[in-house]
């Protein structure tokens, strides 16, 4: 019974880790997608006279894309549950830009965060559900 018990957390934990490490490397990769475009597009508005209105798309376009990546990418480490697995990217790529954004101002969550929340999570989710269904790379 004790041997039972034992194995049963052991796969309990490895359910968990199974779904963690893929959440977490998608994430990580939404946020390095994220500021690779956000540094080209800071290099942009650096070079050419690009009006202030843009600025906010151009961010949007930018958490969309890392989203996208970030859930494909989580999914396709897993090949399950794909819907969930960009979901949870999603929120976790949102949570990180609202607490890097409170650091830099104190805006709190108006309109603009709950749009961000809303890209998020519906690229994350396209891109989890496109990243389980896309074909396995050949080695």
């Amino acid at each position: 019974m004790i041997c039972m018990k034992q194995g049963k957390s052991k796969v309990e934990k490895y359910g968990v880790m199974k779904y963690l490490k893929p959440i977490l490397s998608g994430t990580l990769v939404g946020a390095v997608v994220i500021t690779v475009i956000l540094m080209v597009l800071s290099l942009l508005l650096s070079l050419q006279n690009i009006p202030q209105m843009l600025i906010n798309p151009m961010v949007l376009l930018a958490l969309a894309i890392g989203s996208l990546m970030g859930g494909s990418f989580a999914a396709k480490m897993v090949r399950e549950k794909g819907l969930v697995m960009g979901l949870c990217c999603g929120v976790l790529l949102f949570l990180m830009l609202l607490l890097f954004g409170q650091g830099i101002s104190d805006n709190g969550f108006g309109f603009m965060a709950a749009i961000k929340l809303a890209i998020a999570l519906l690229f994350s989710a396209i891109g989890g559900v496109a990243g389980v269904n896309s074909k396995k790379s050949r080695k």
